[in-house]
């Protein structure tokens, strides 16, 4: 049906900004208010954590001209697809297979490393791939007349 592009620099300045766009292009599409908040905070914790990849290597505080993210969010009838992608370097491939459900994430001191685990249980869908040139991370959430699976 659509498709909408945020290219947008790698700076938490523009984390509202993409939260909002995302939010809007998933409320086009008829998803449910709940839906649409679970997507927001999941597309959120992805830029952060491309911001951040930027930071890790040094990029963002050297050259914040450079560092850019792009947000792809690909309209259907049956769902919103929001790809997030950054150049800063992958993520380590085996951080996606040993992702936890956030609920086992009891400890209230830990800052660092809720993202993952929020975005698989916010998300119907997801999925990251990652190598030298940067990574993906892919998020759907199923319109009302999507076909939801039942198993992720």
């Amino acid at each position: 049906m659509g498709e909408v592009v945020l290219d947008v620099p790698a700076r938490p300045e523009y984390l509202s900004l993409v939260r909002q766009v995302v939010a809007a292009a998933a409320a086009v599409q008829m998803v449910r208010d709940e839906r649409i908040d679970a997507l927001r905070l999941a597309v959120s914790e992805a830029t952060t954590n491309a911001i951040e990849s930027y930071a890790d290597v040094g990029g963002a505080a050297s050259d914040p001209r450079g560092q850019r993210i792009v947000v792809r969010c690909n309209l259907d009838v049956e769902r919103v697809e929001v790809e997030v992608r950054d150049r800063a370097g992958g993520i380590d491939a085996d951080v996606a297979e040993t992702v936890v459900d956030p609920g086992d994430l009891d400890d209230p001191n830990q800052e660092r490393g809720r993202g993952l685990p929020l975005m698989r249980h916010l998300a119907d869908q997801w999925e990251i791939t990652a190598g030298d040139g940067g990574t993906s991370v892919r998020l759907v959430v199923f319109t009302p007349w999507g076909d939801q699976p039942t198993d992720d």
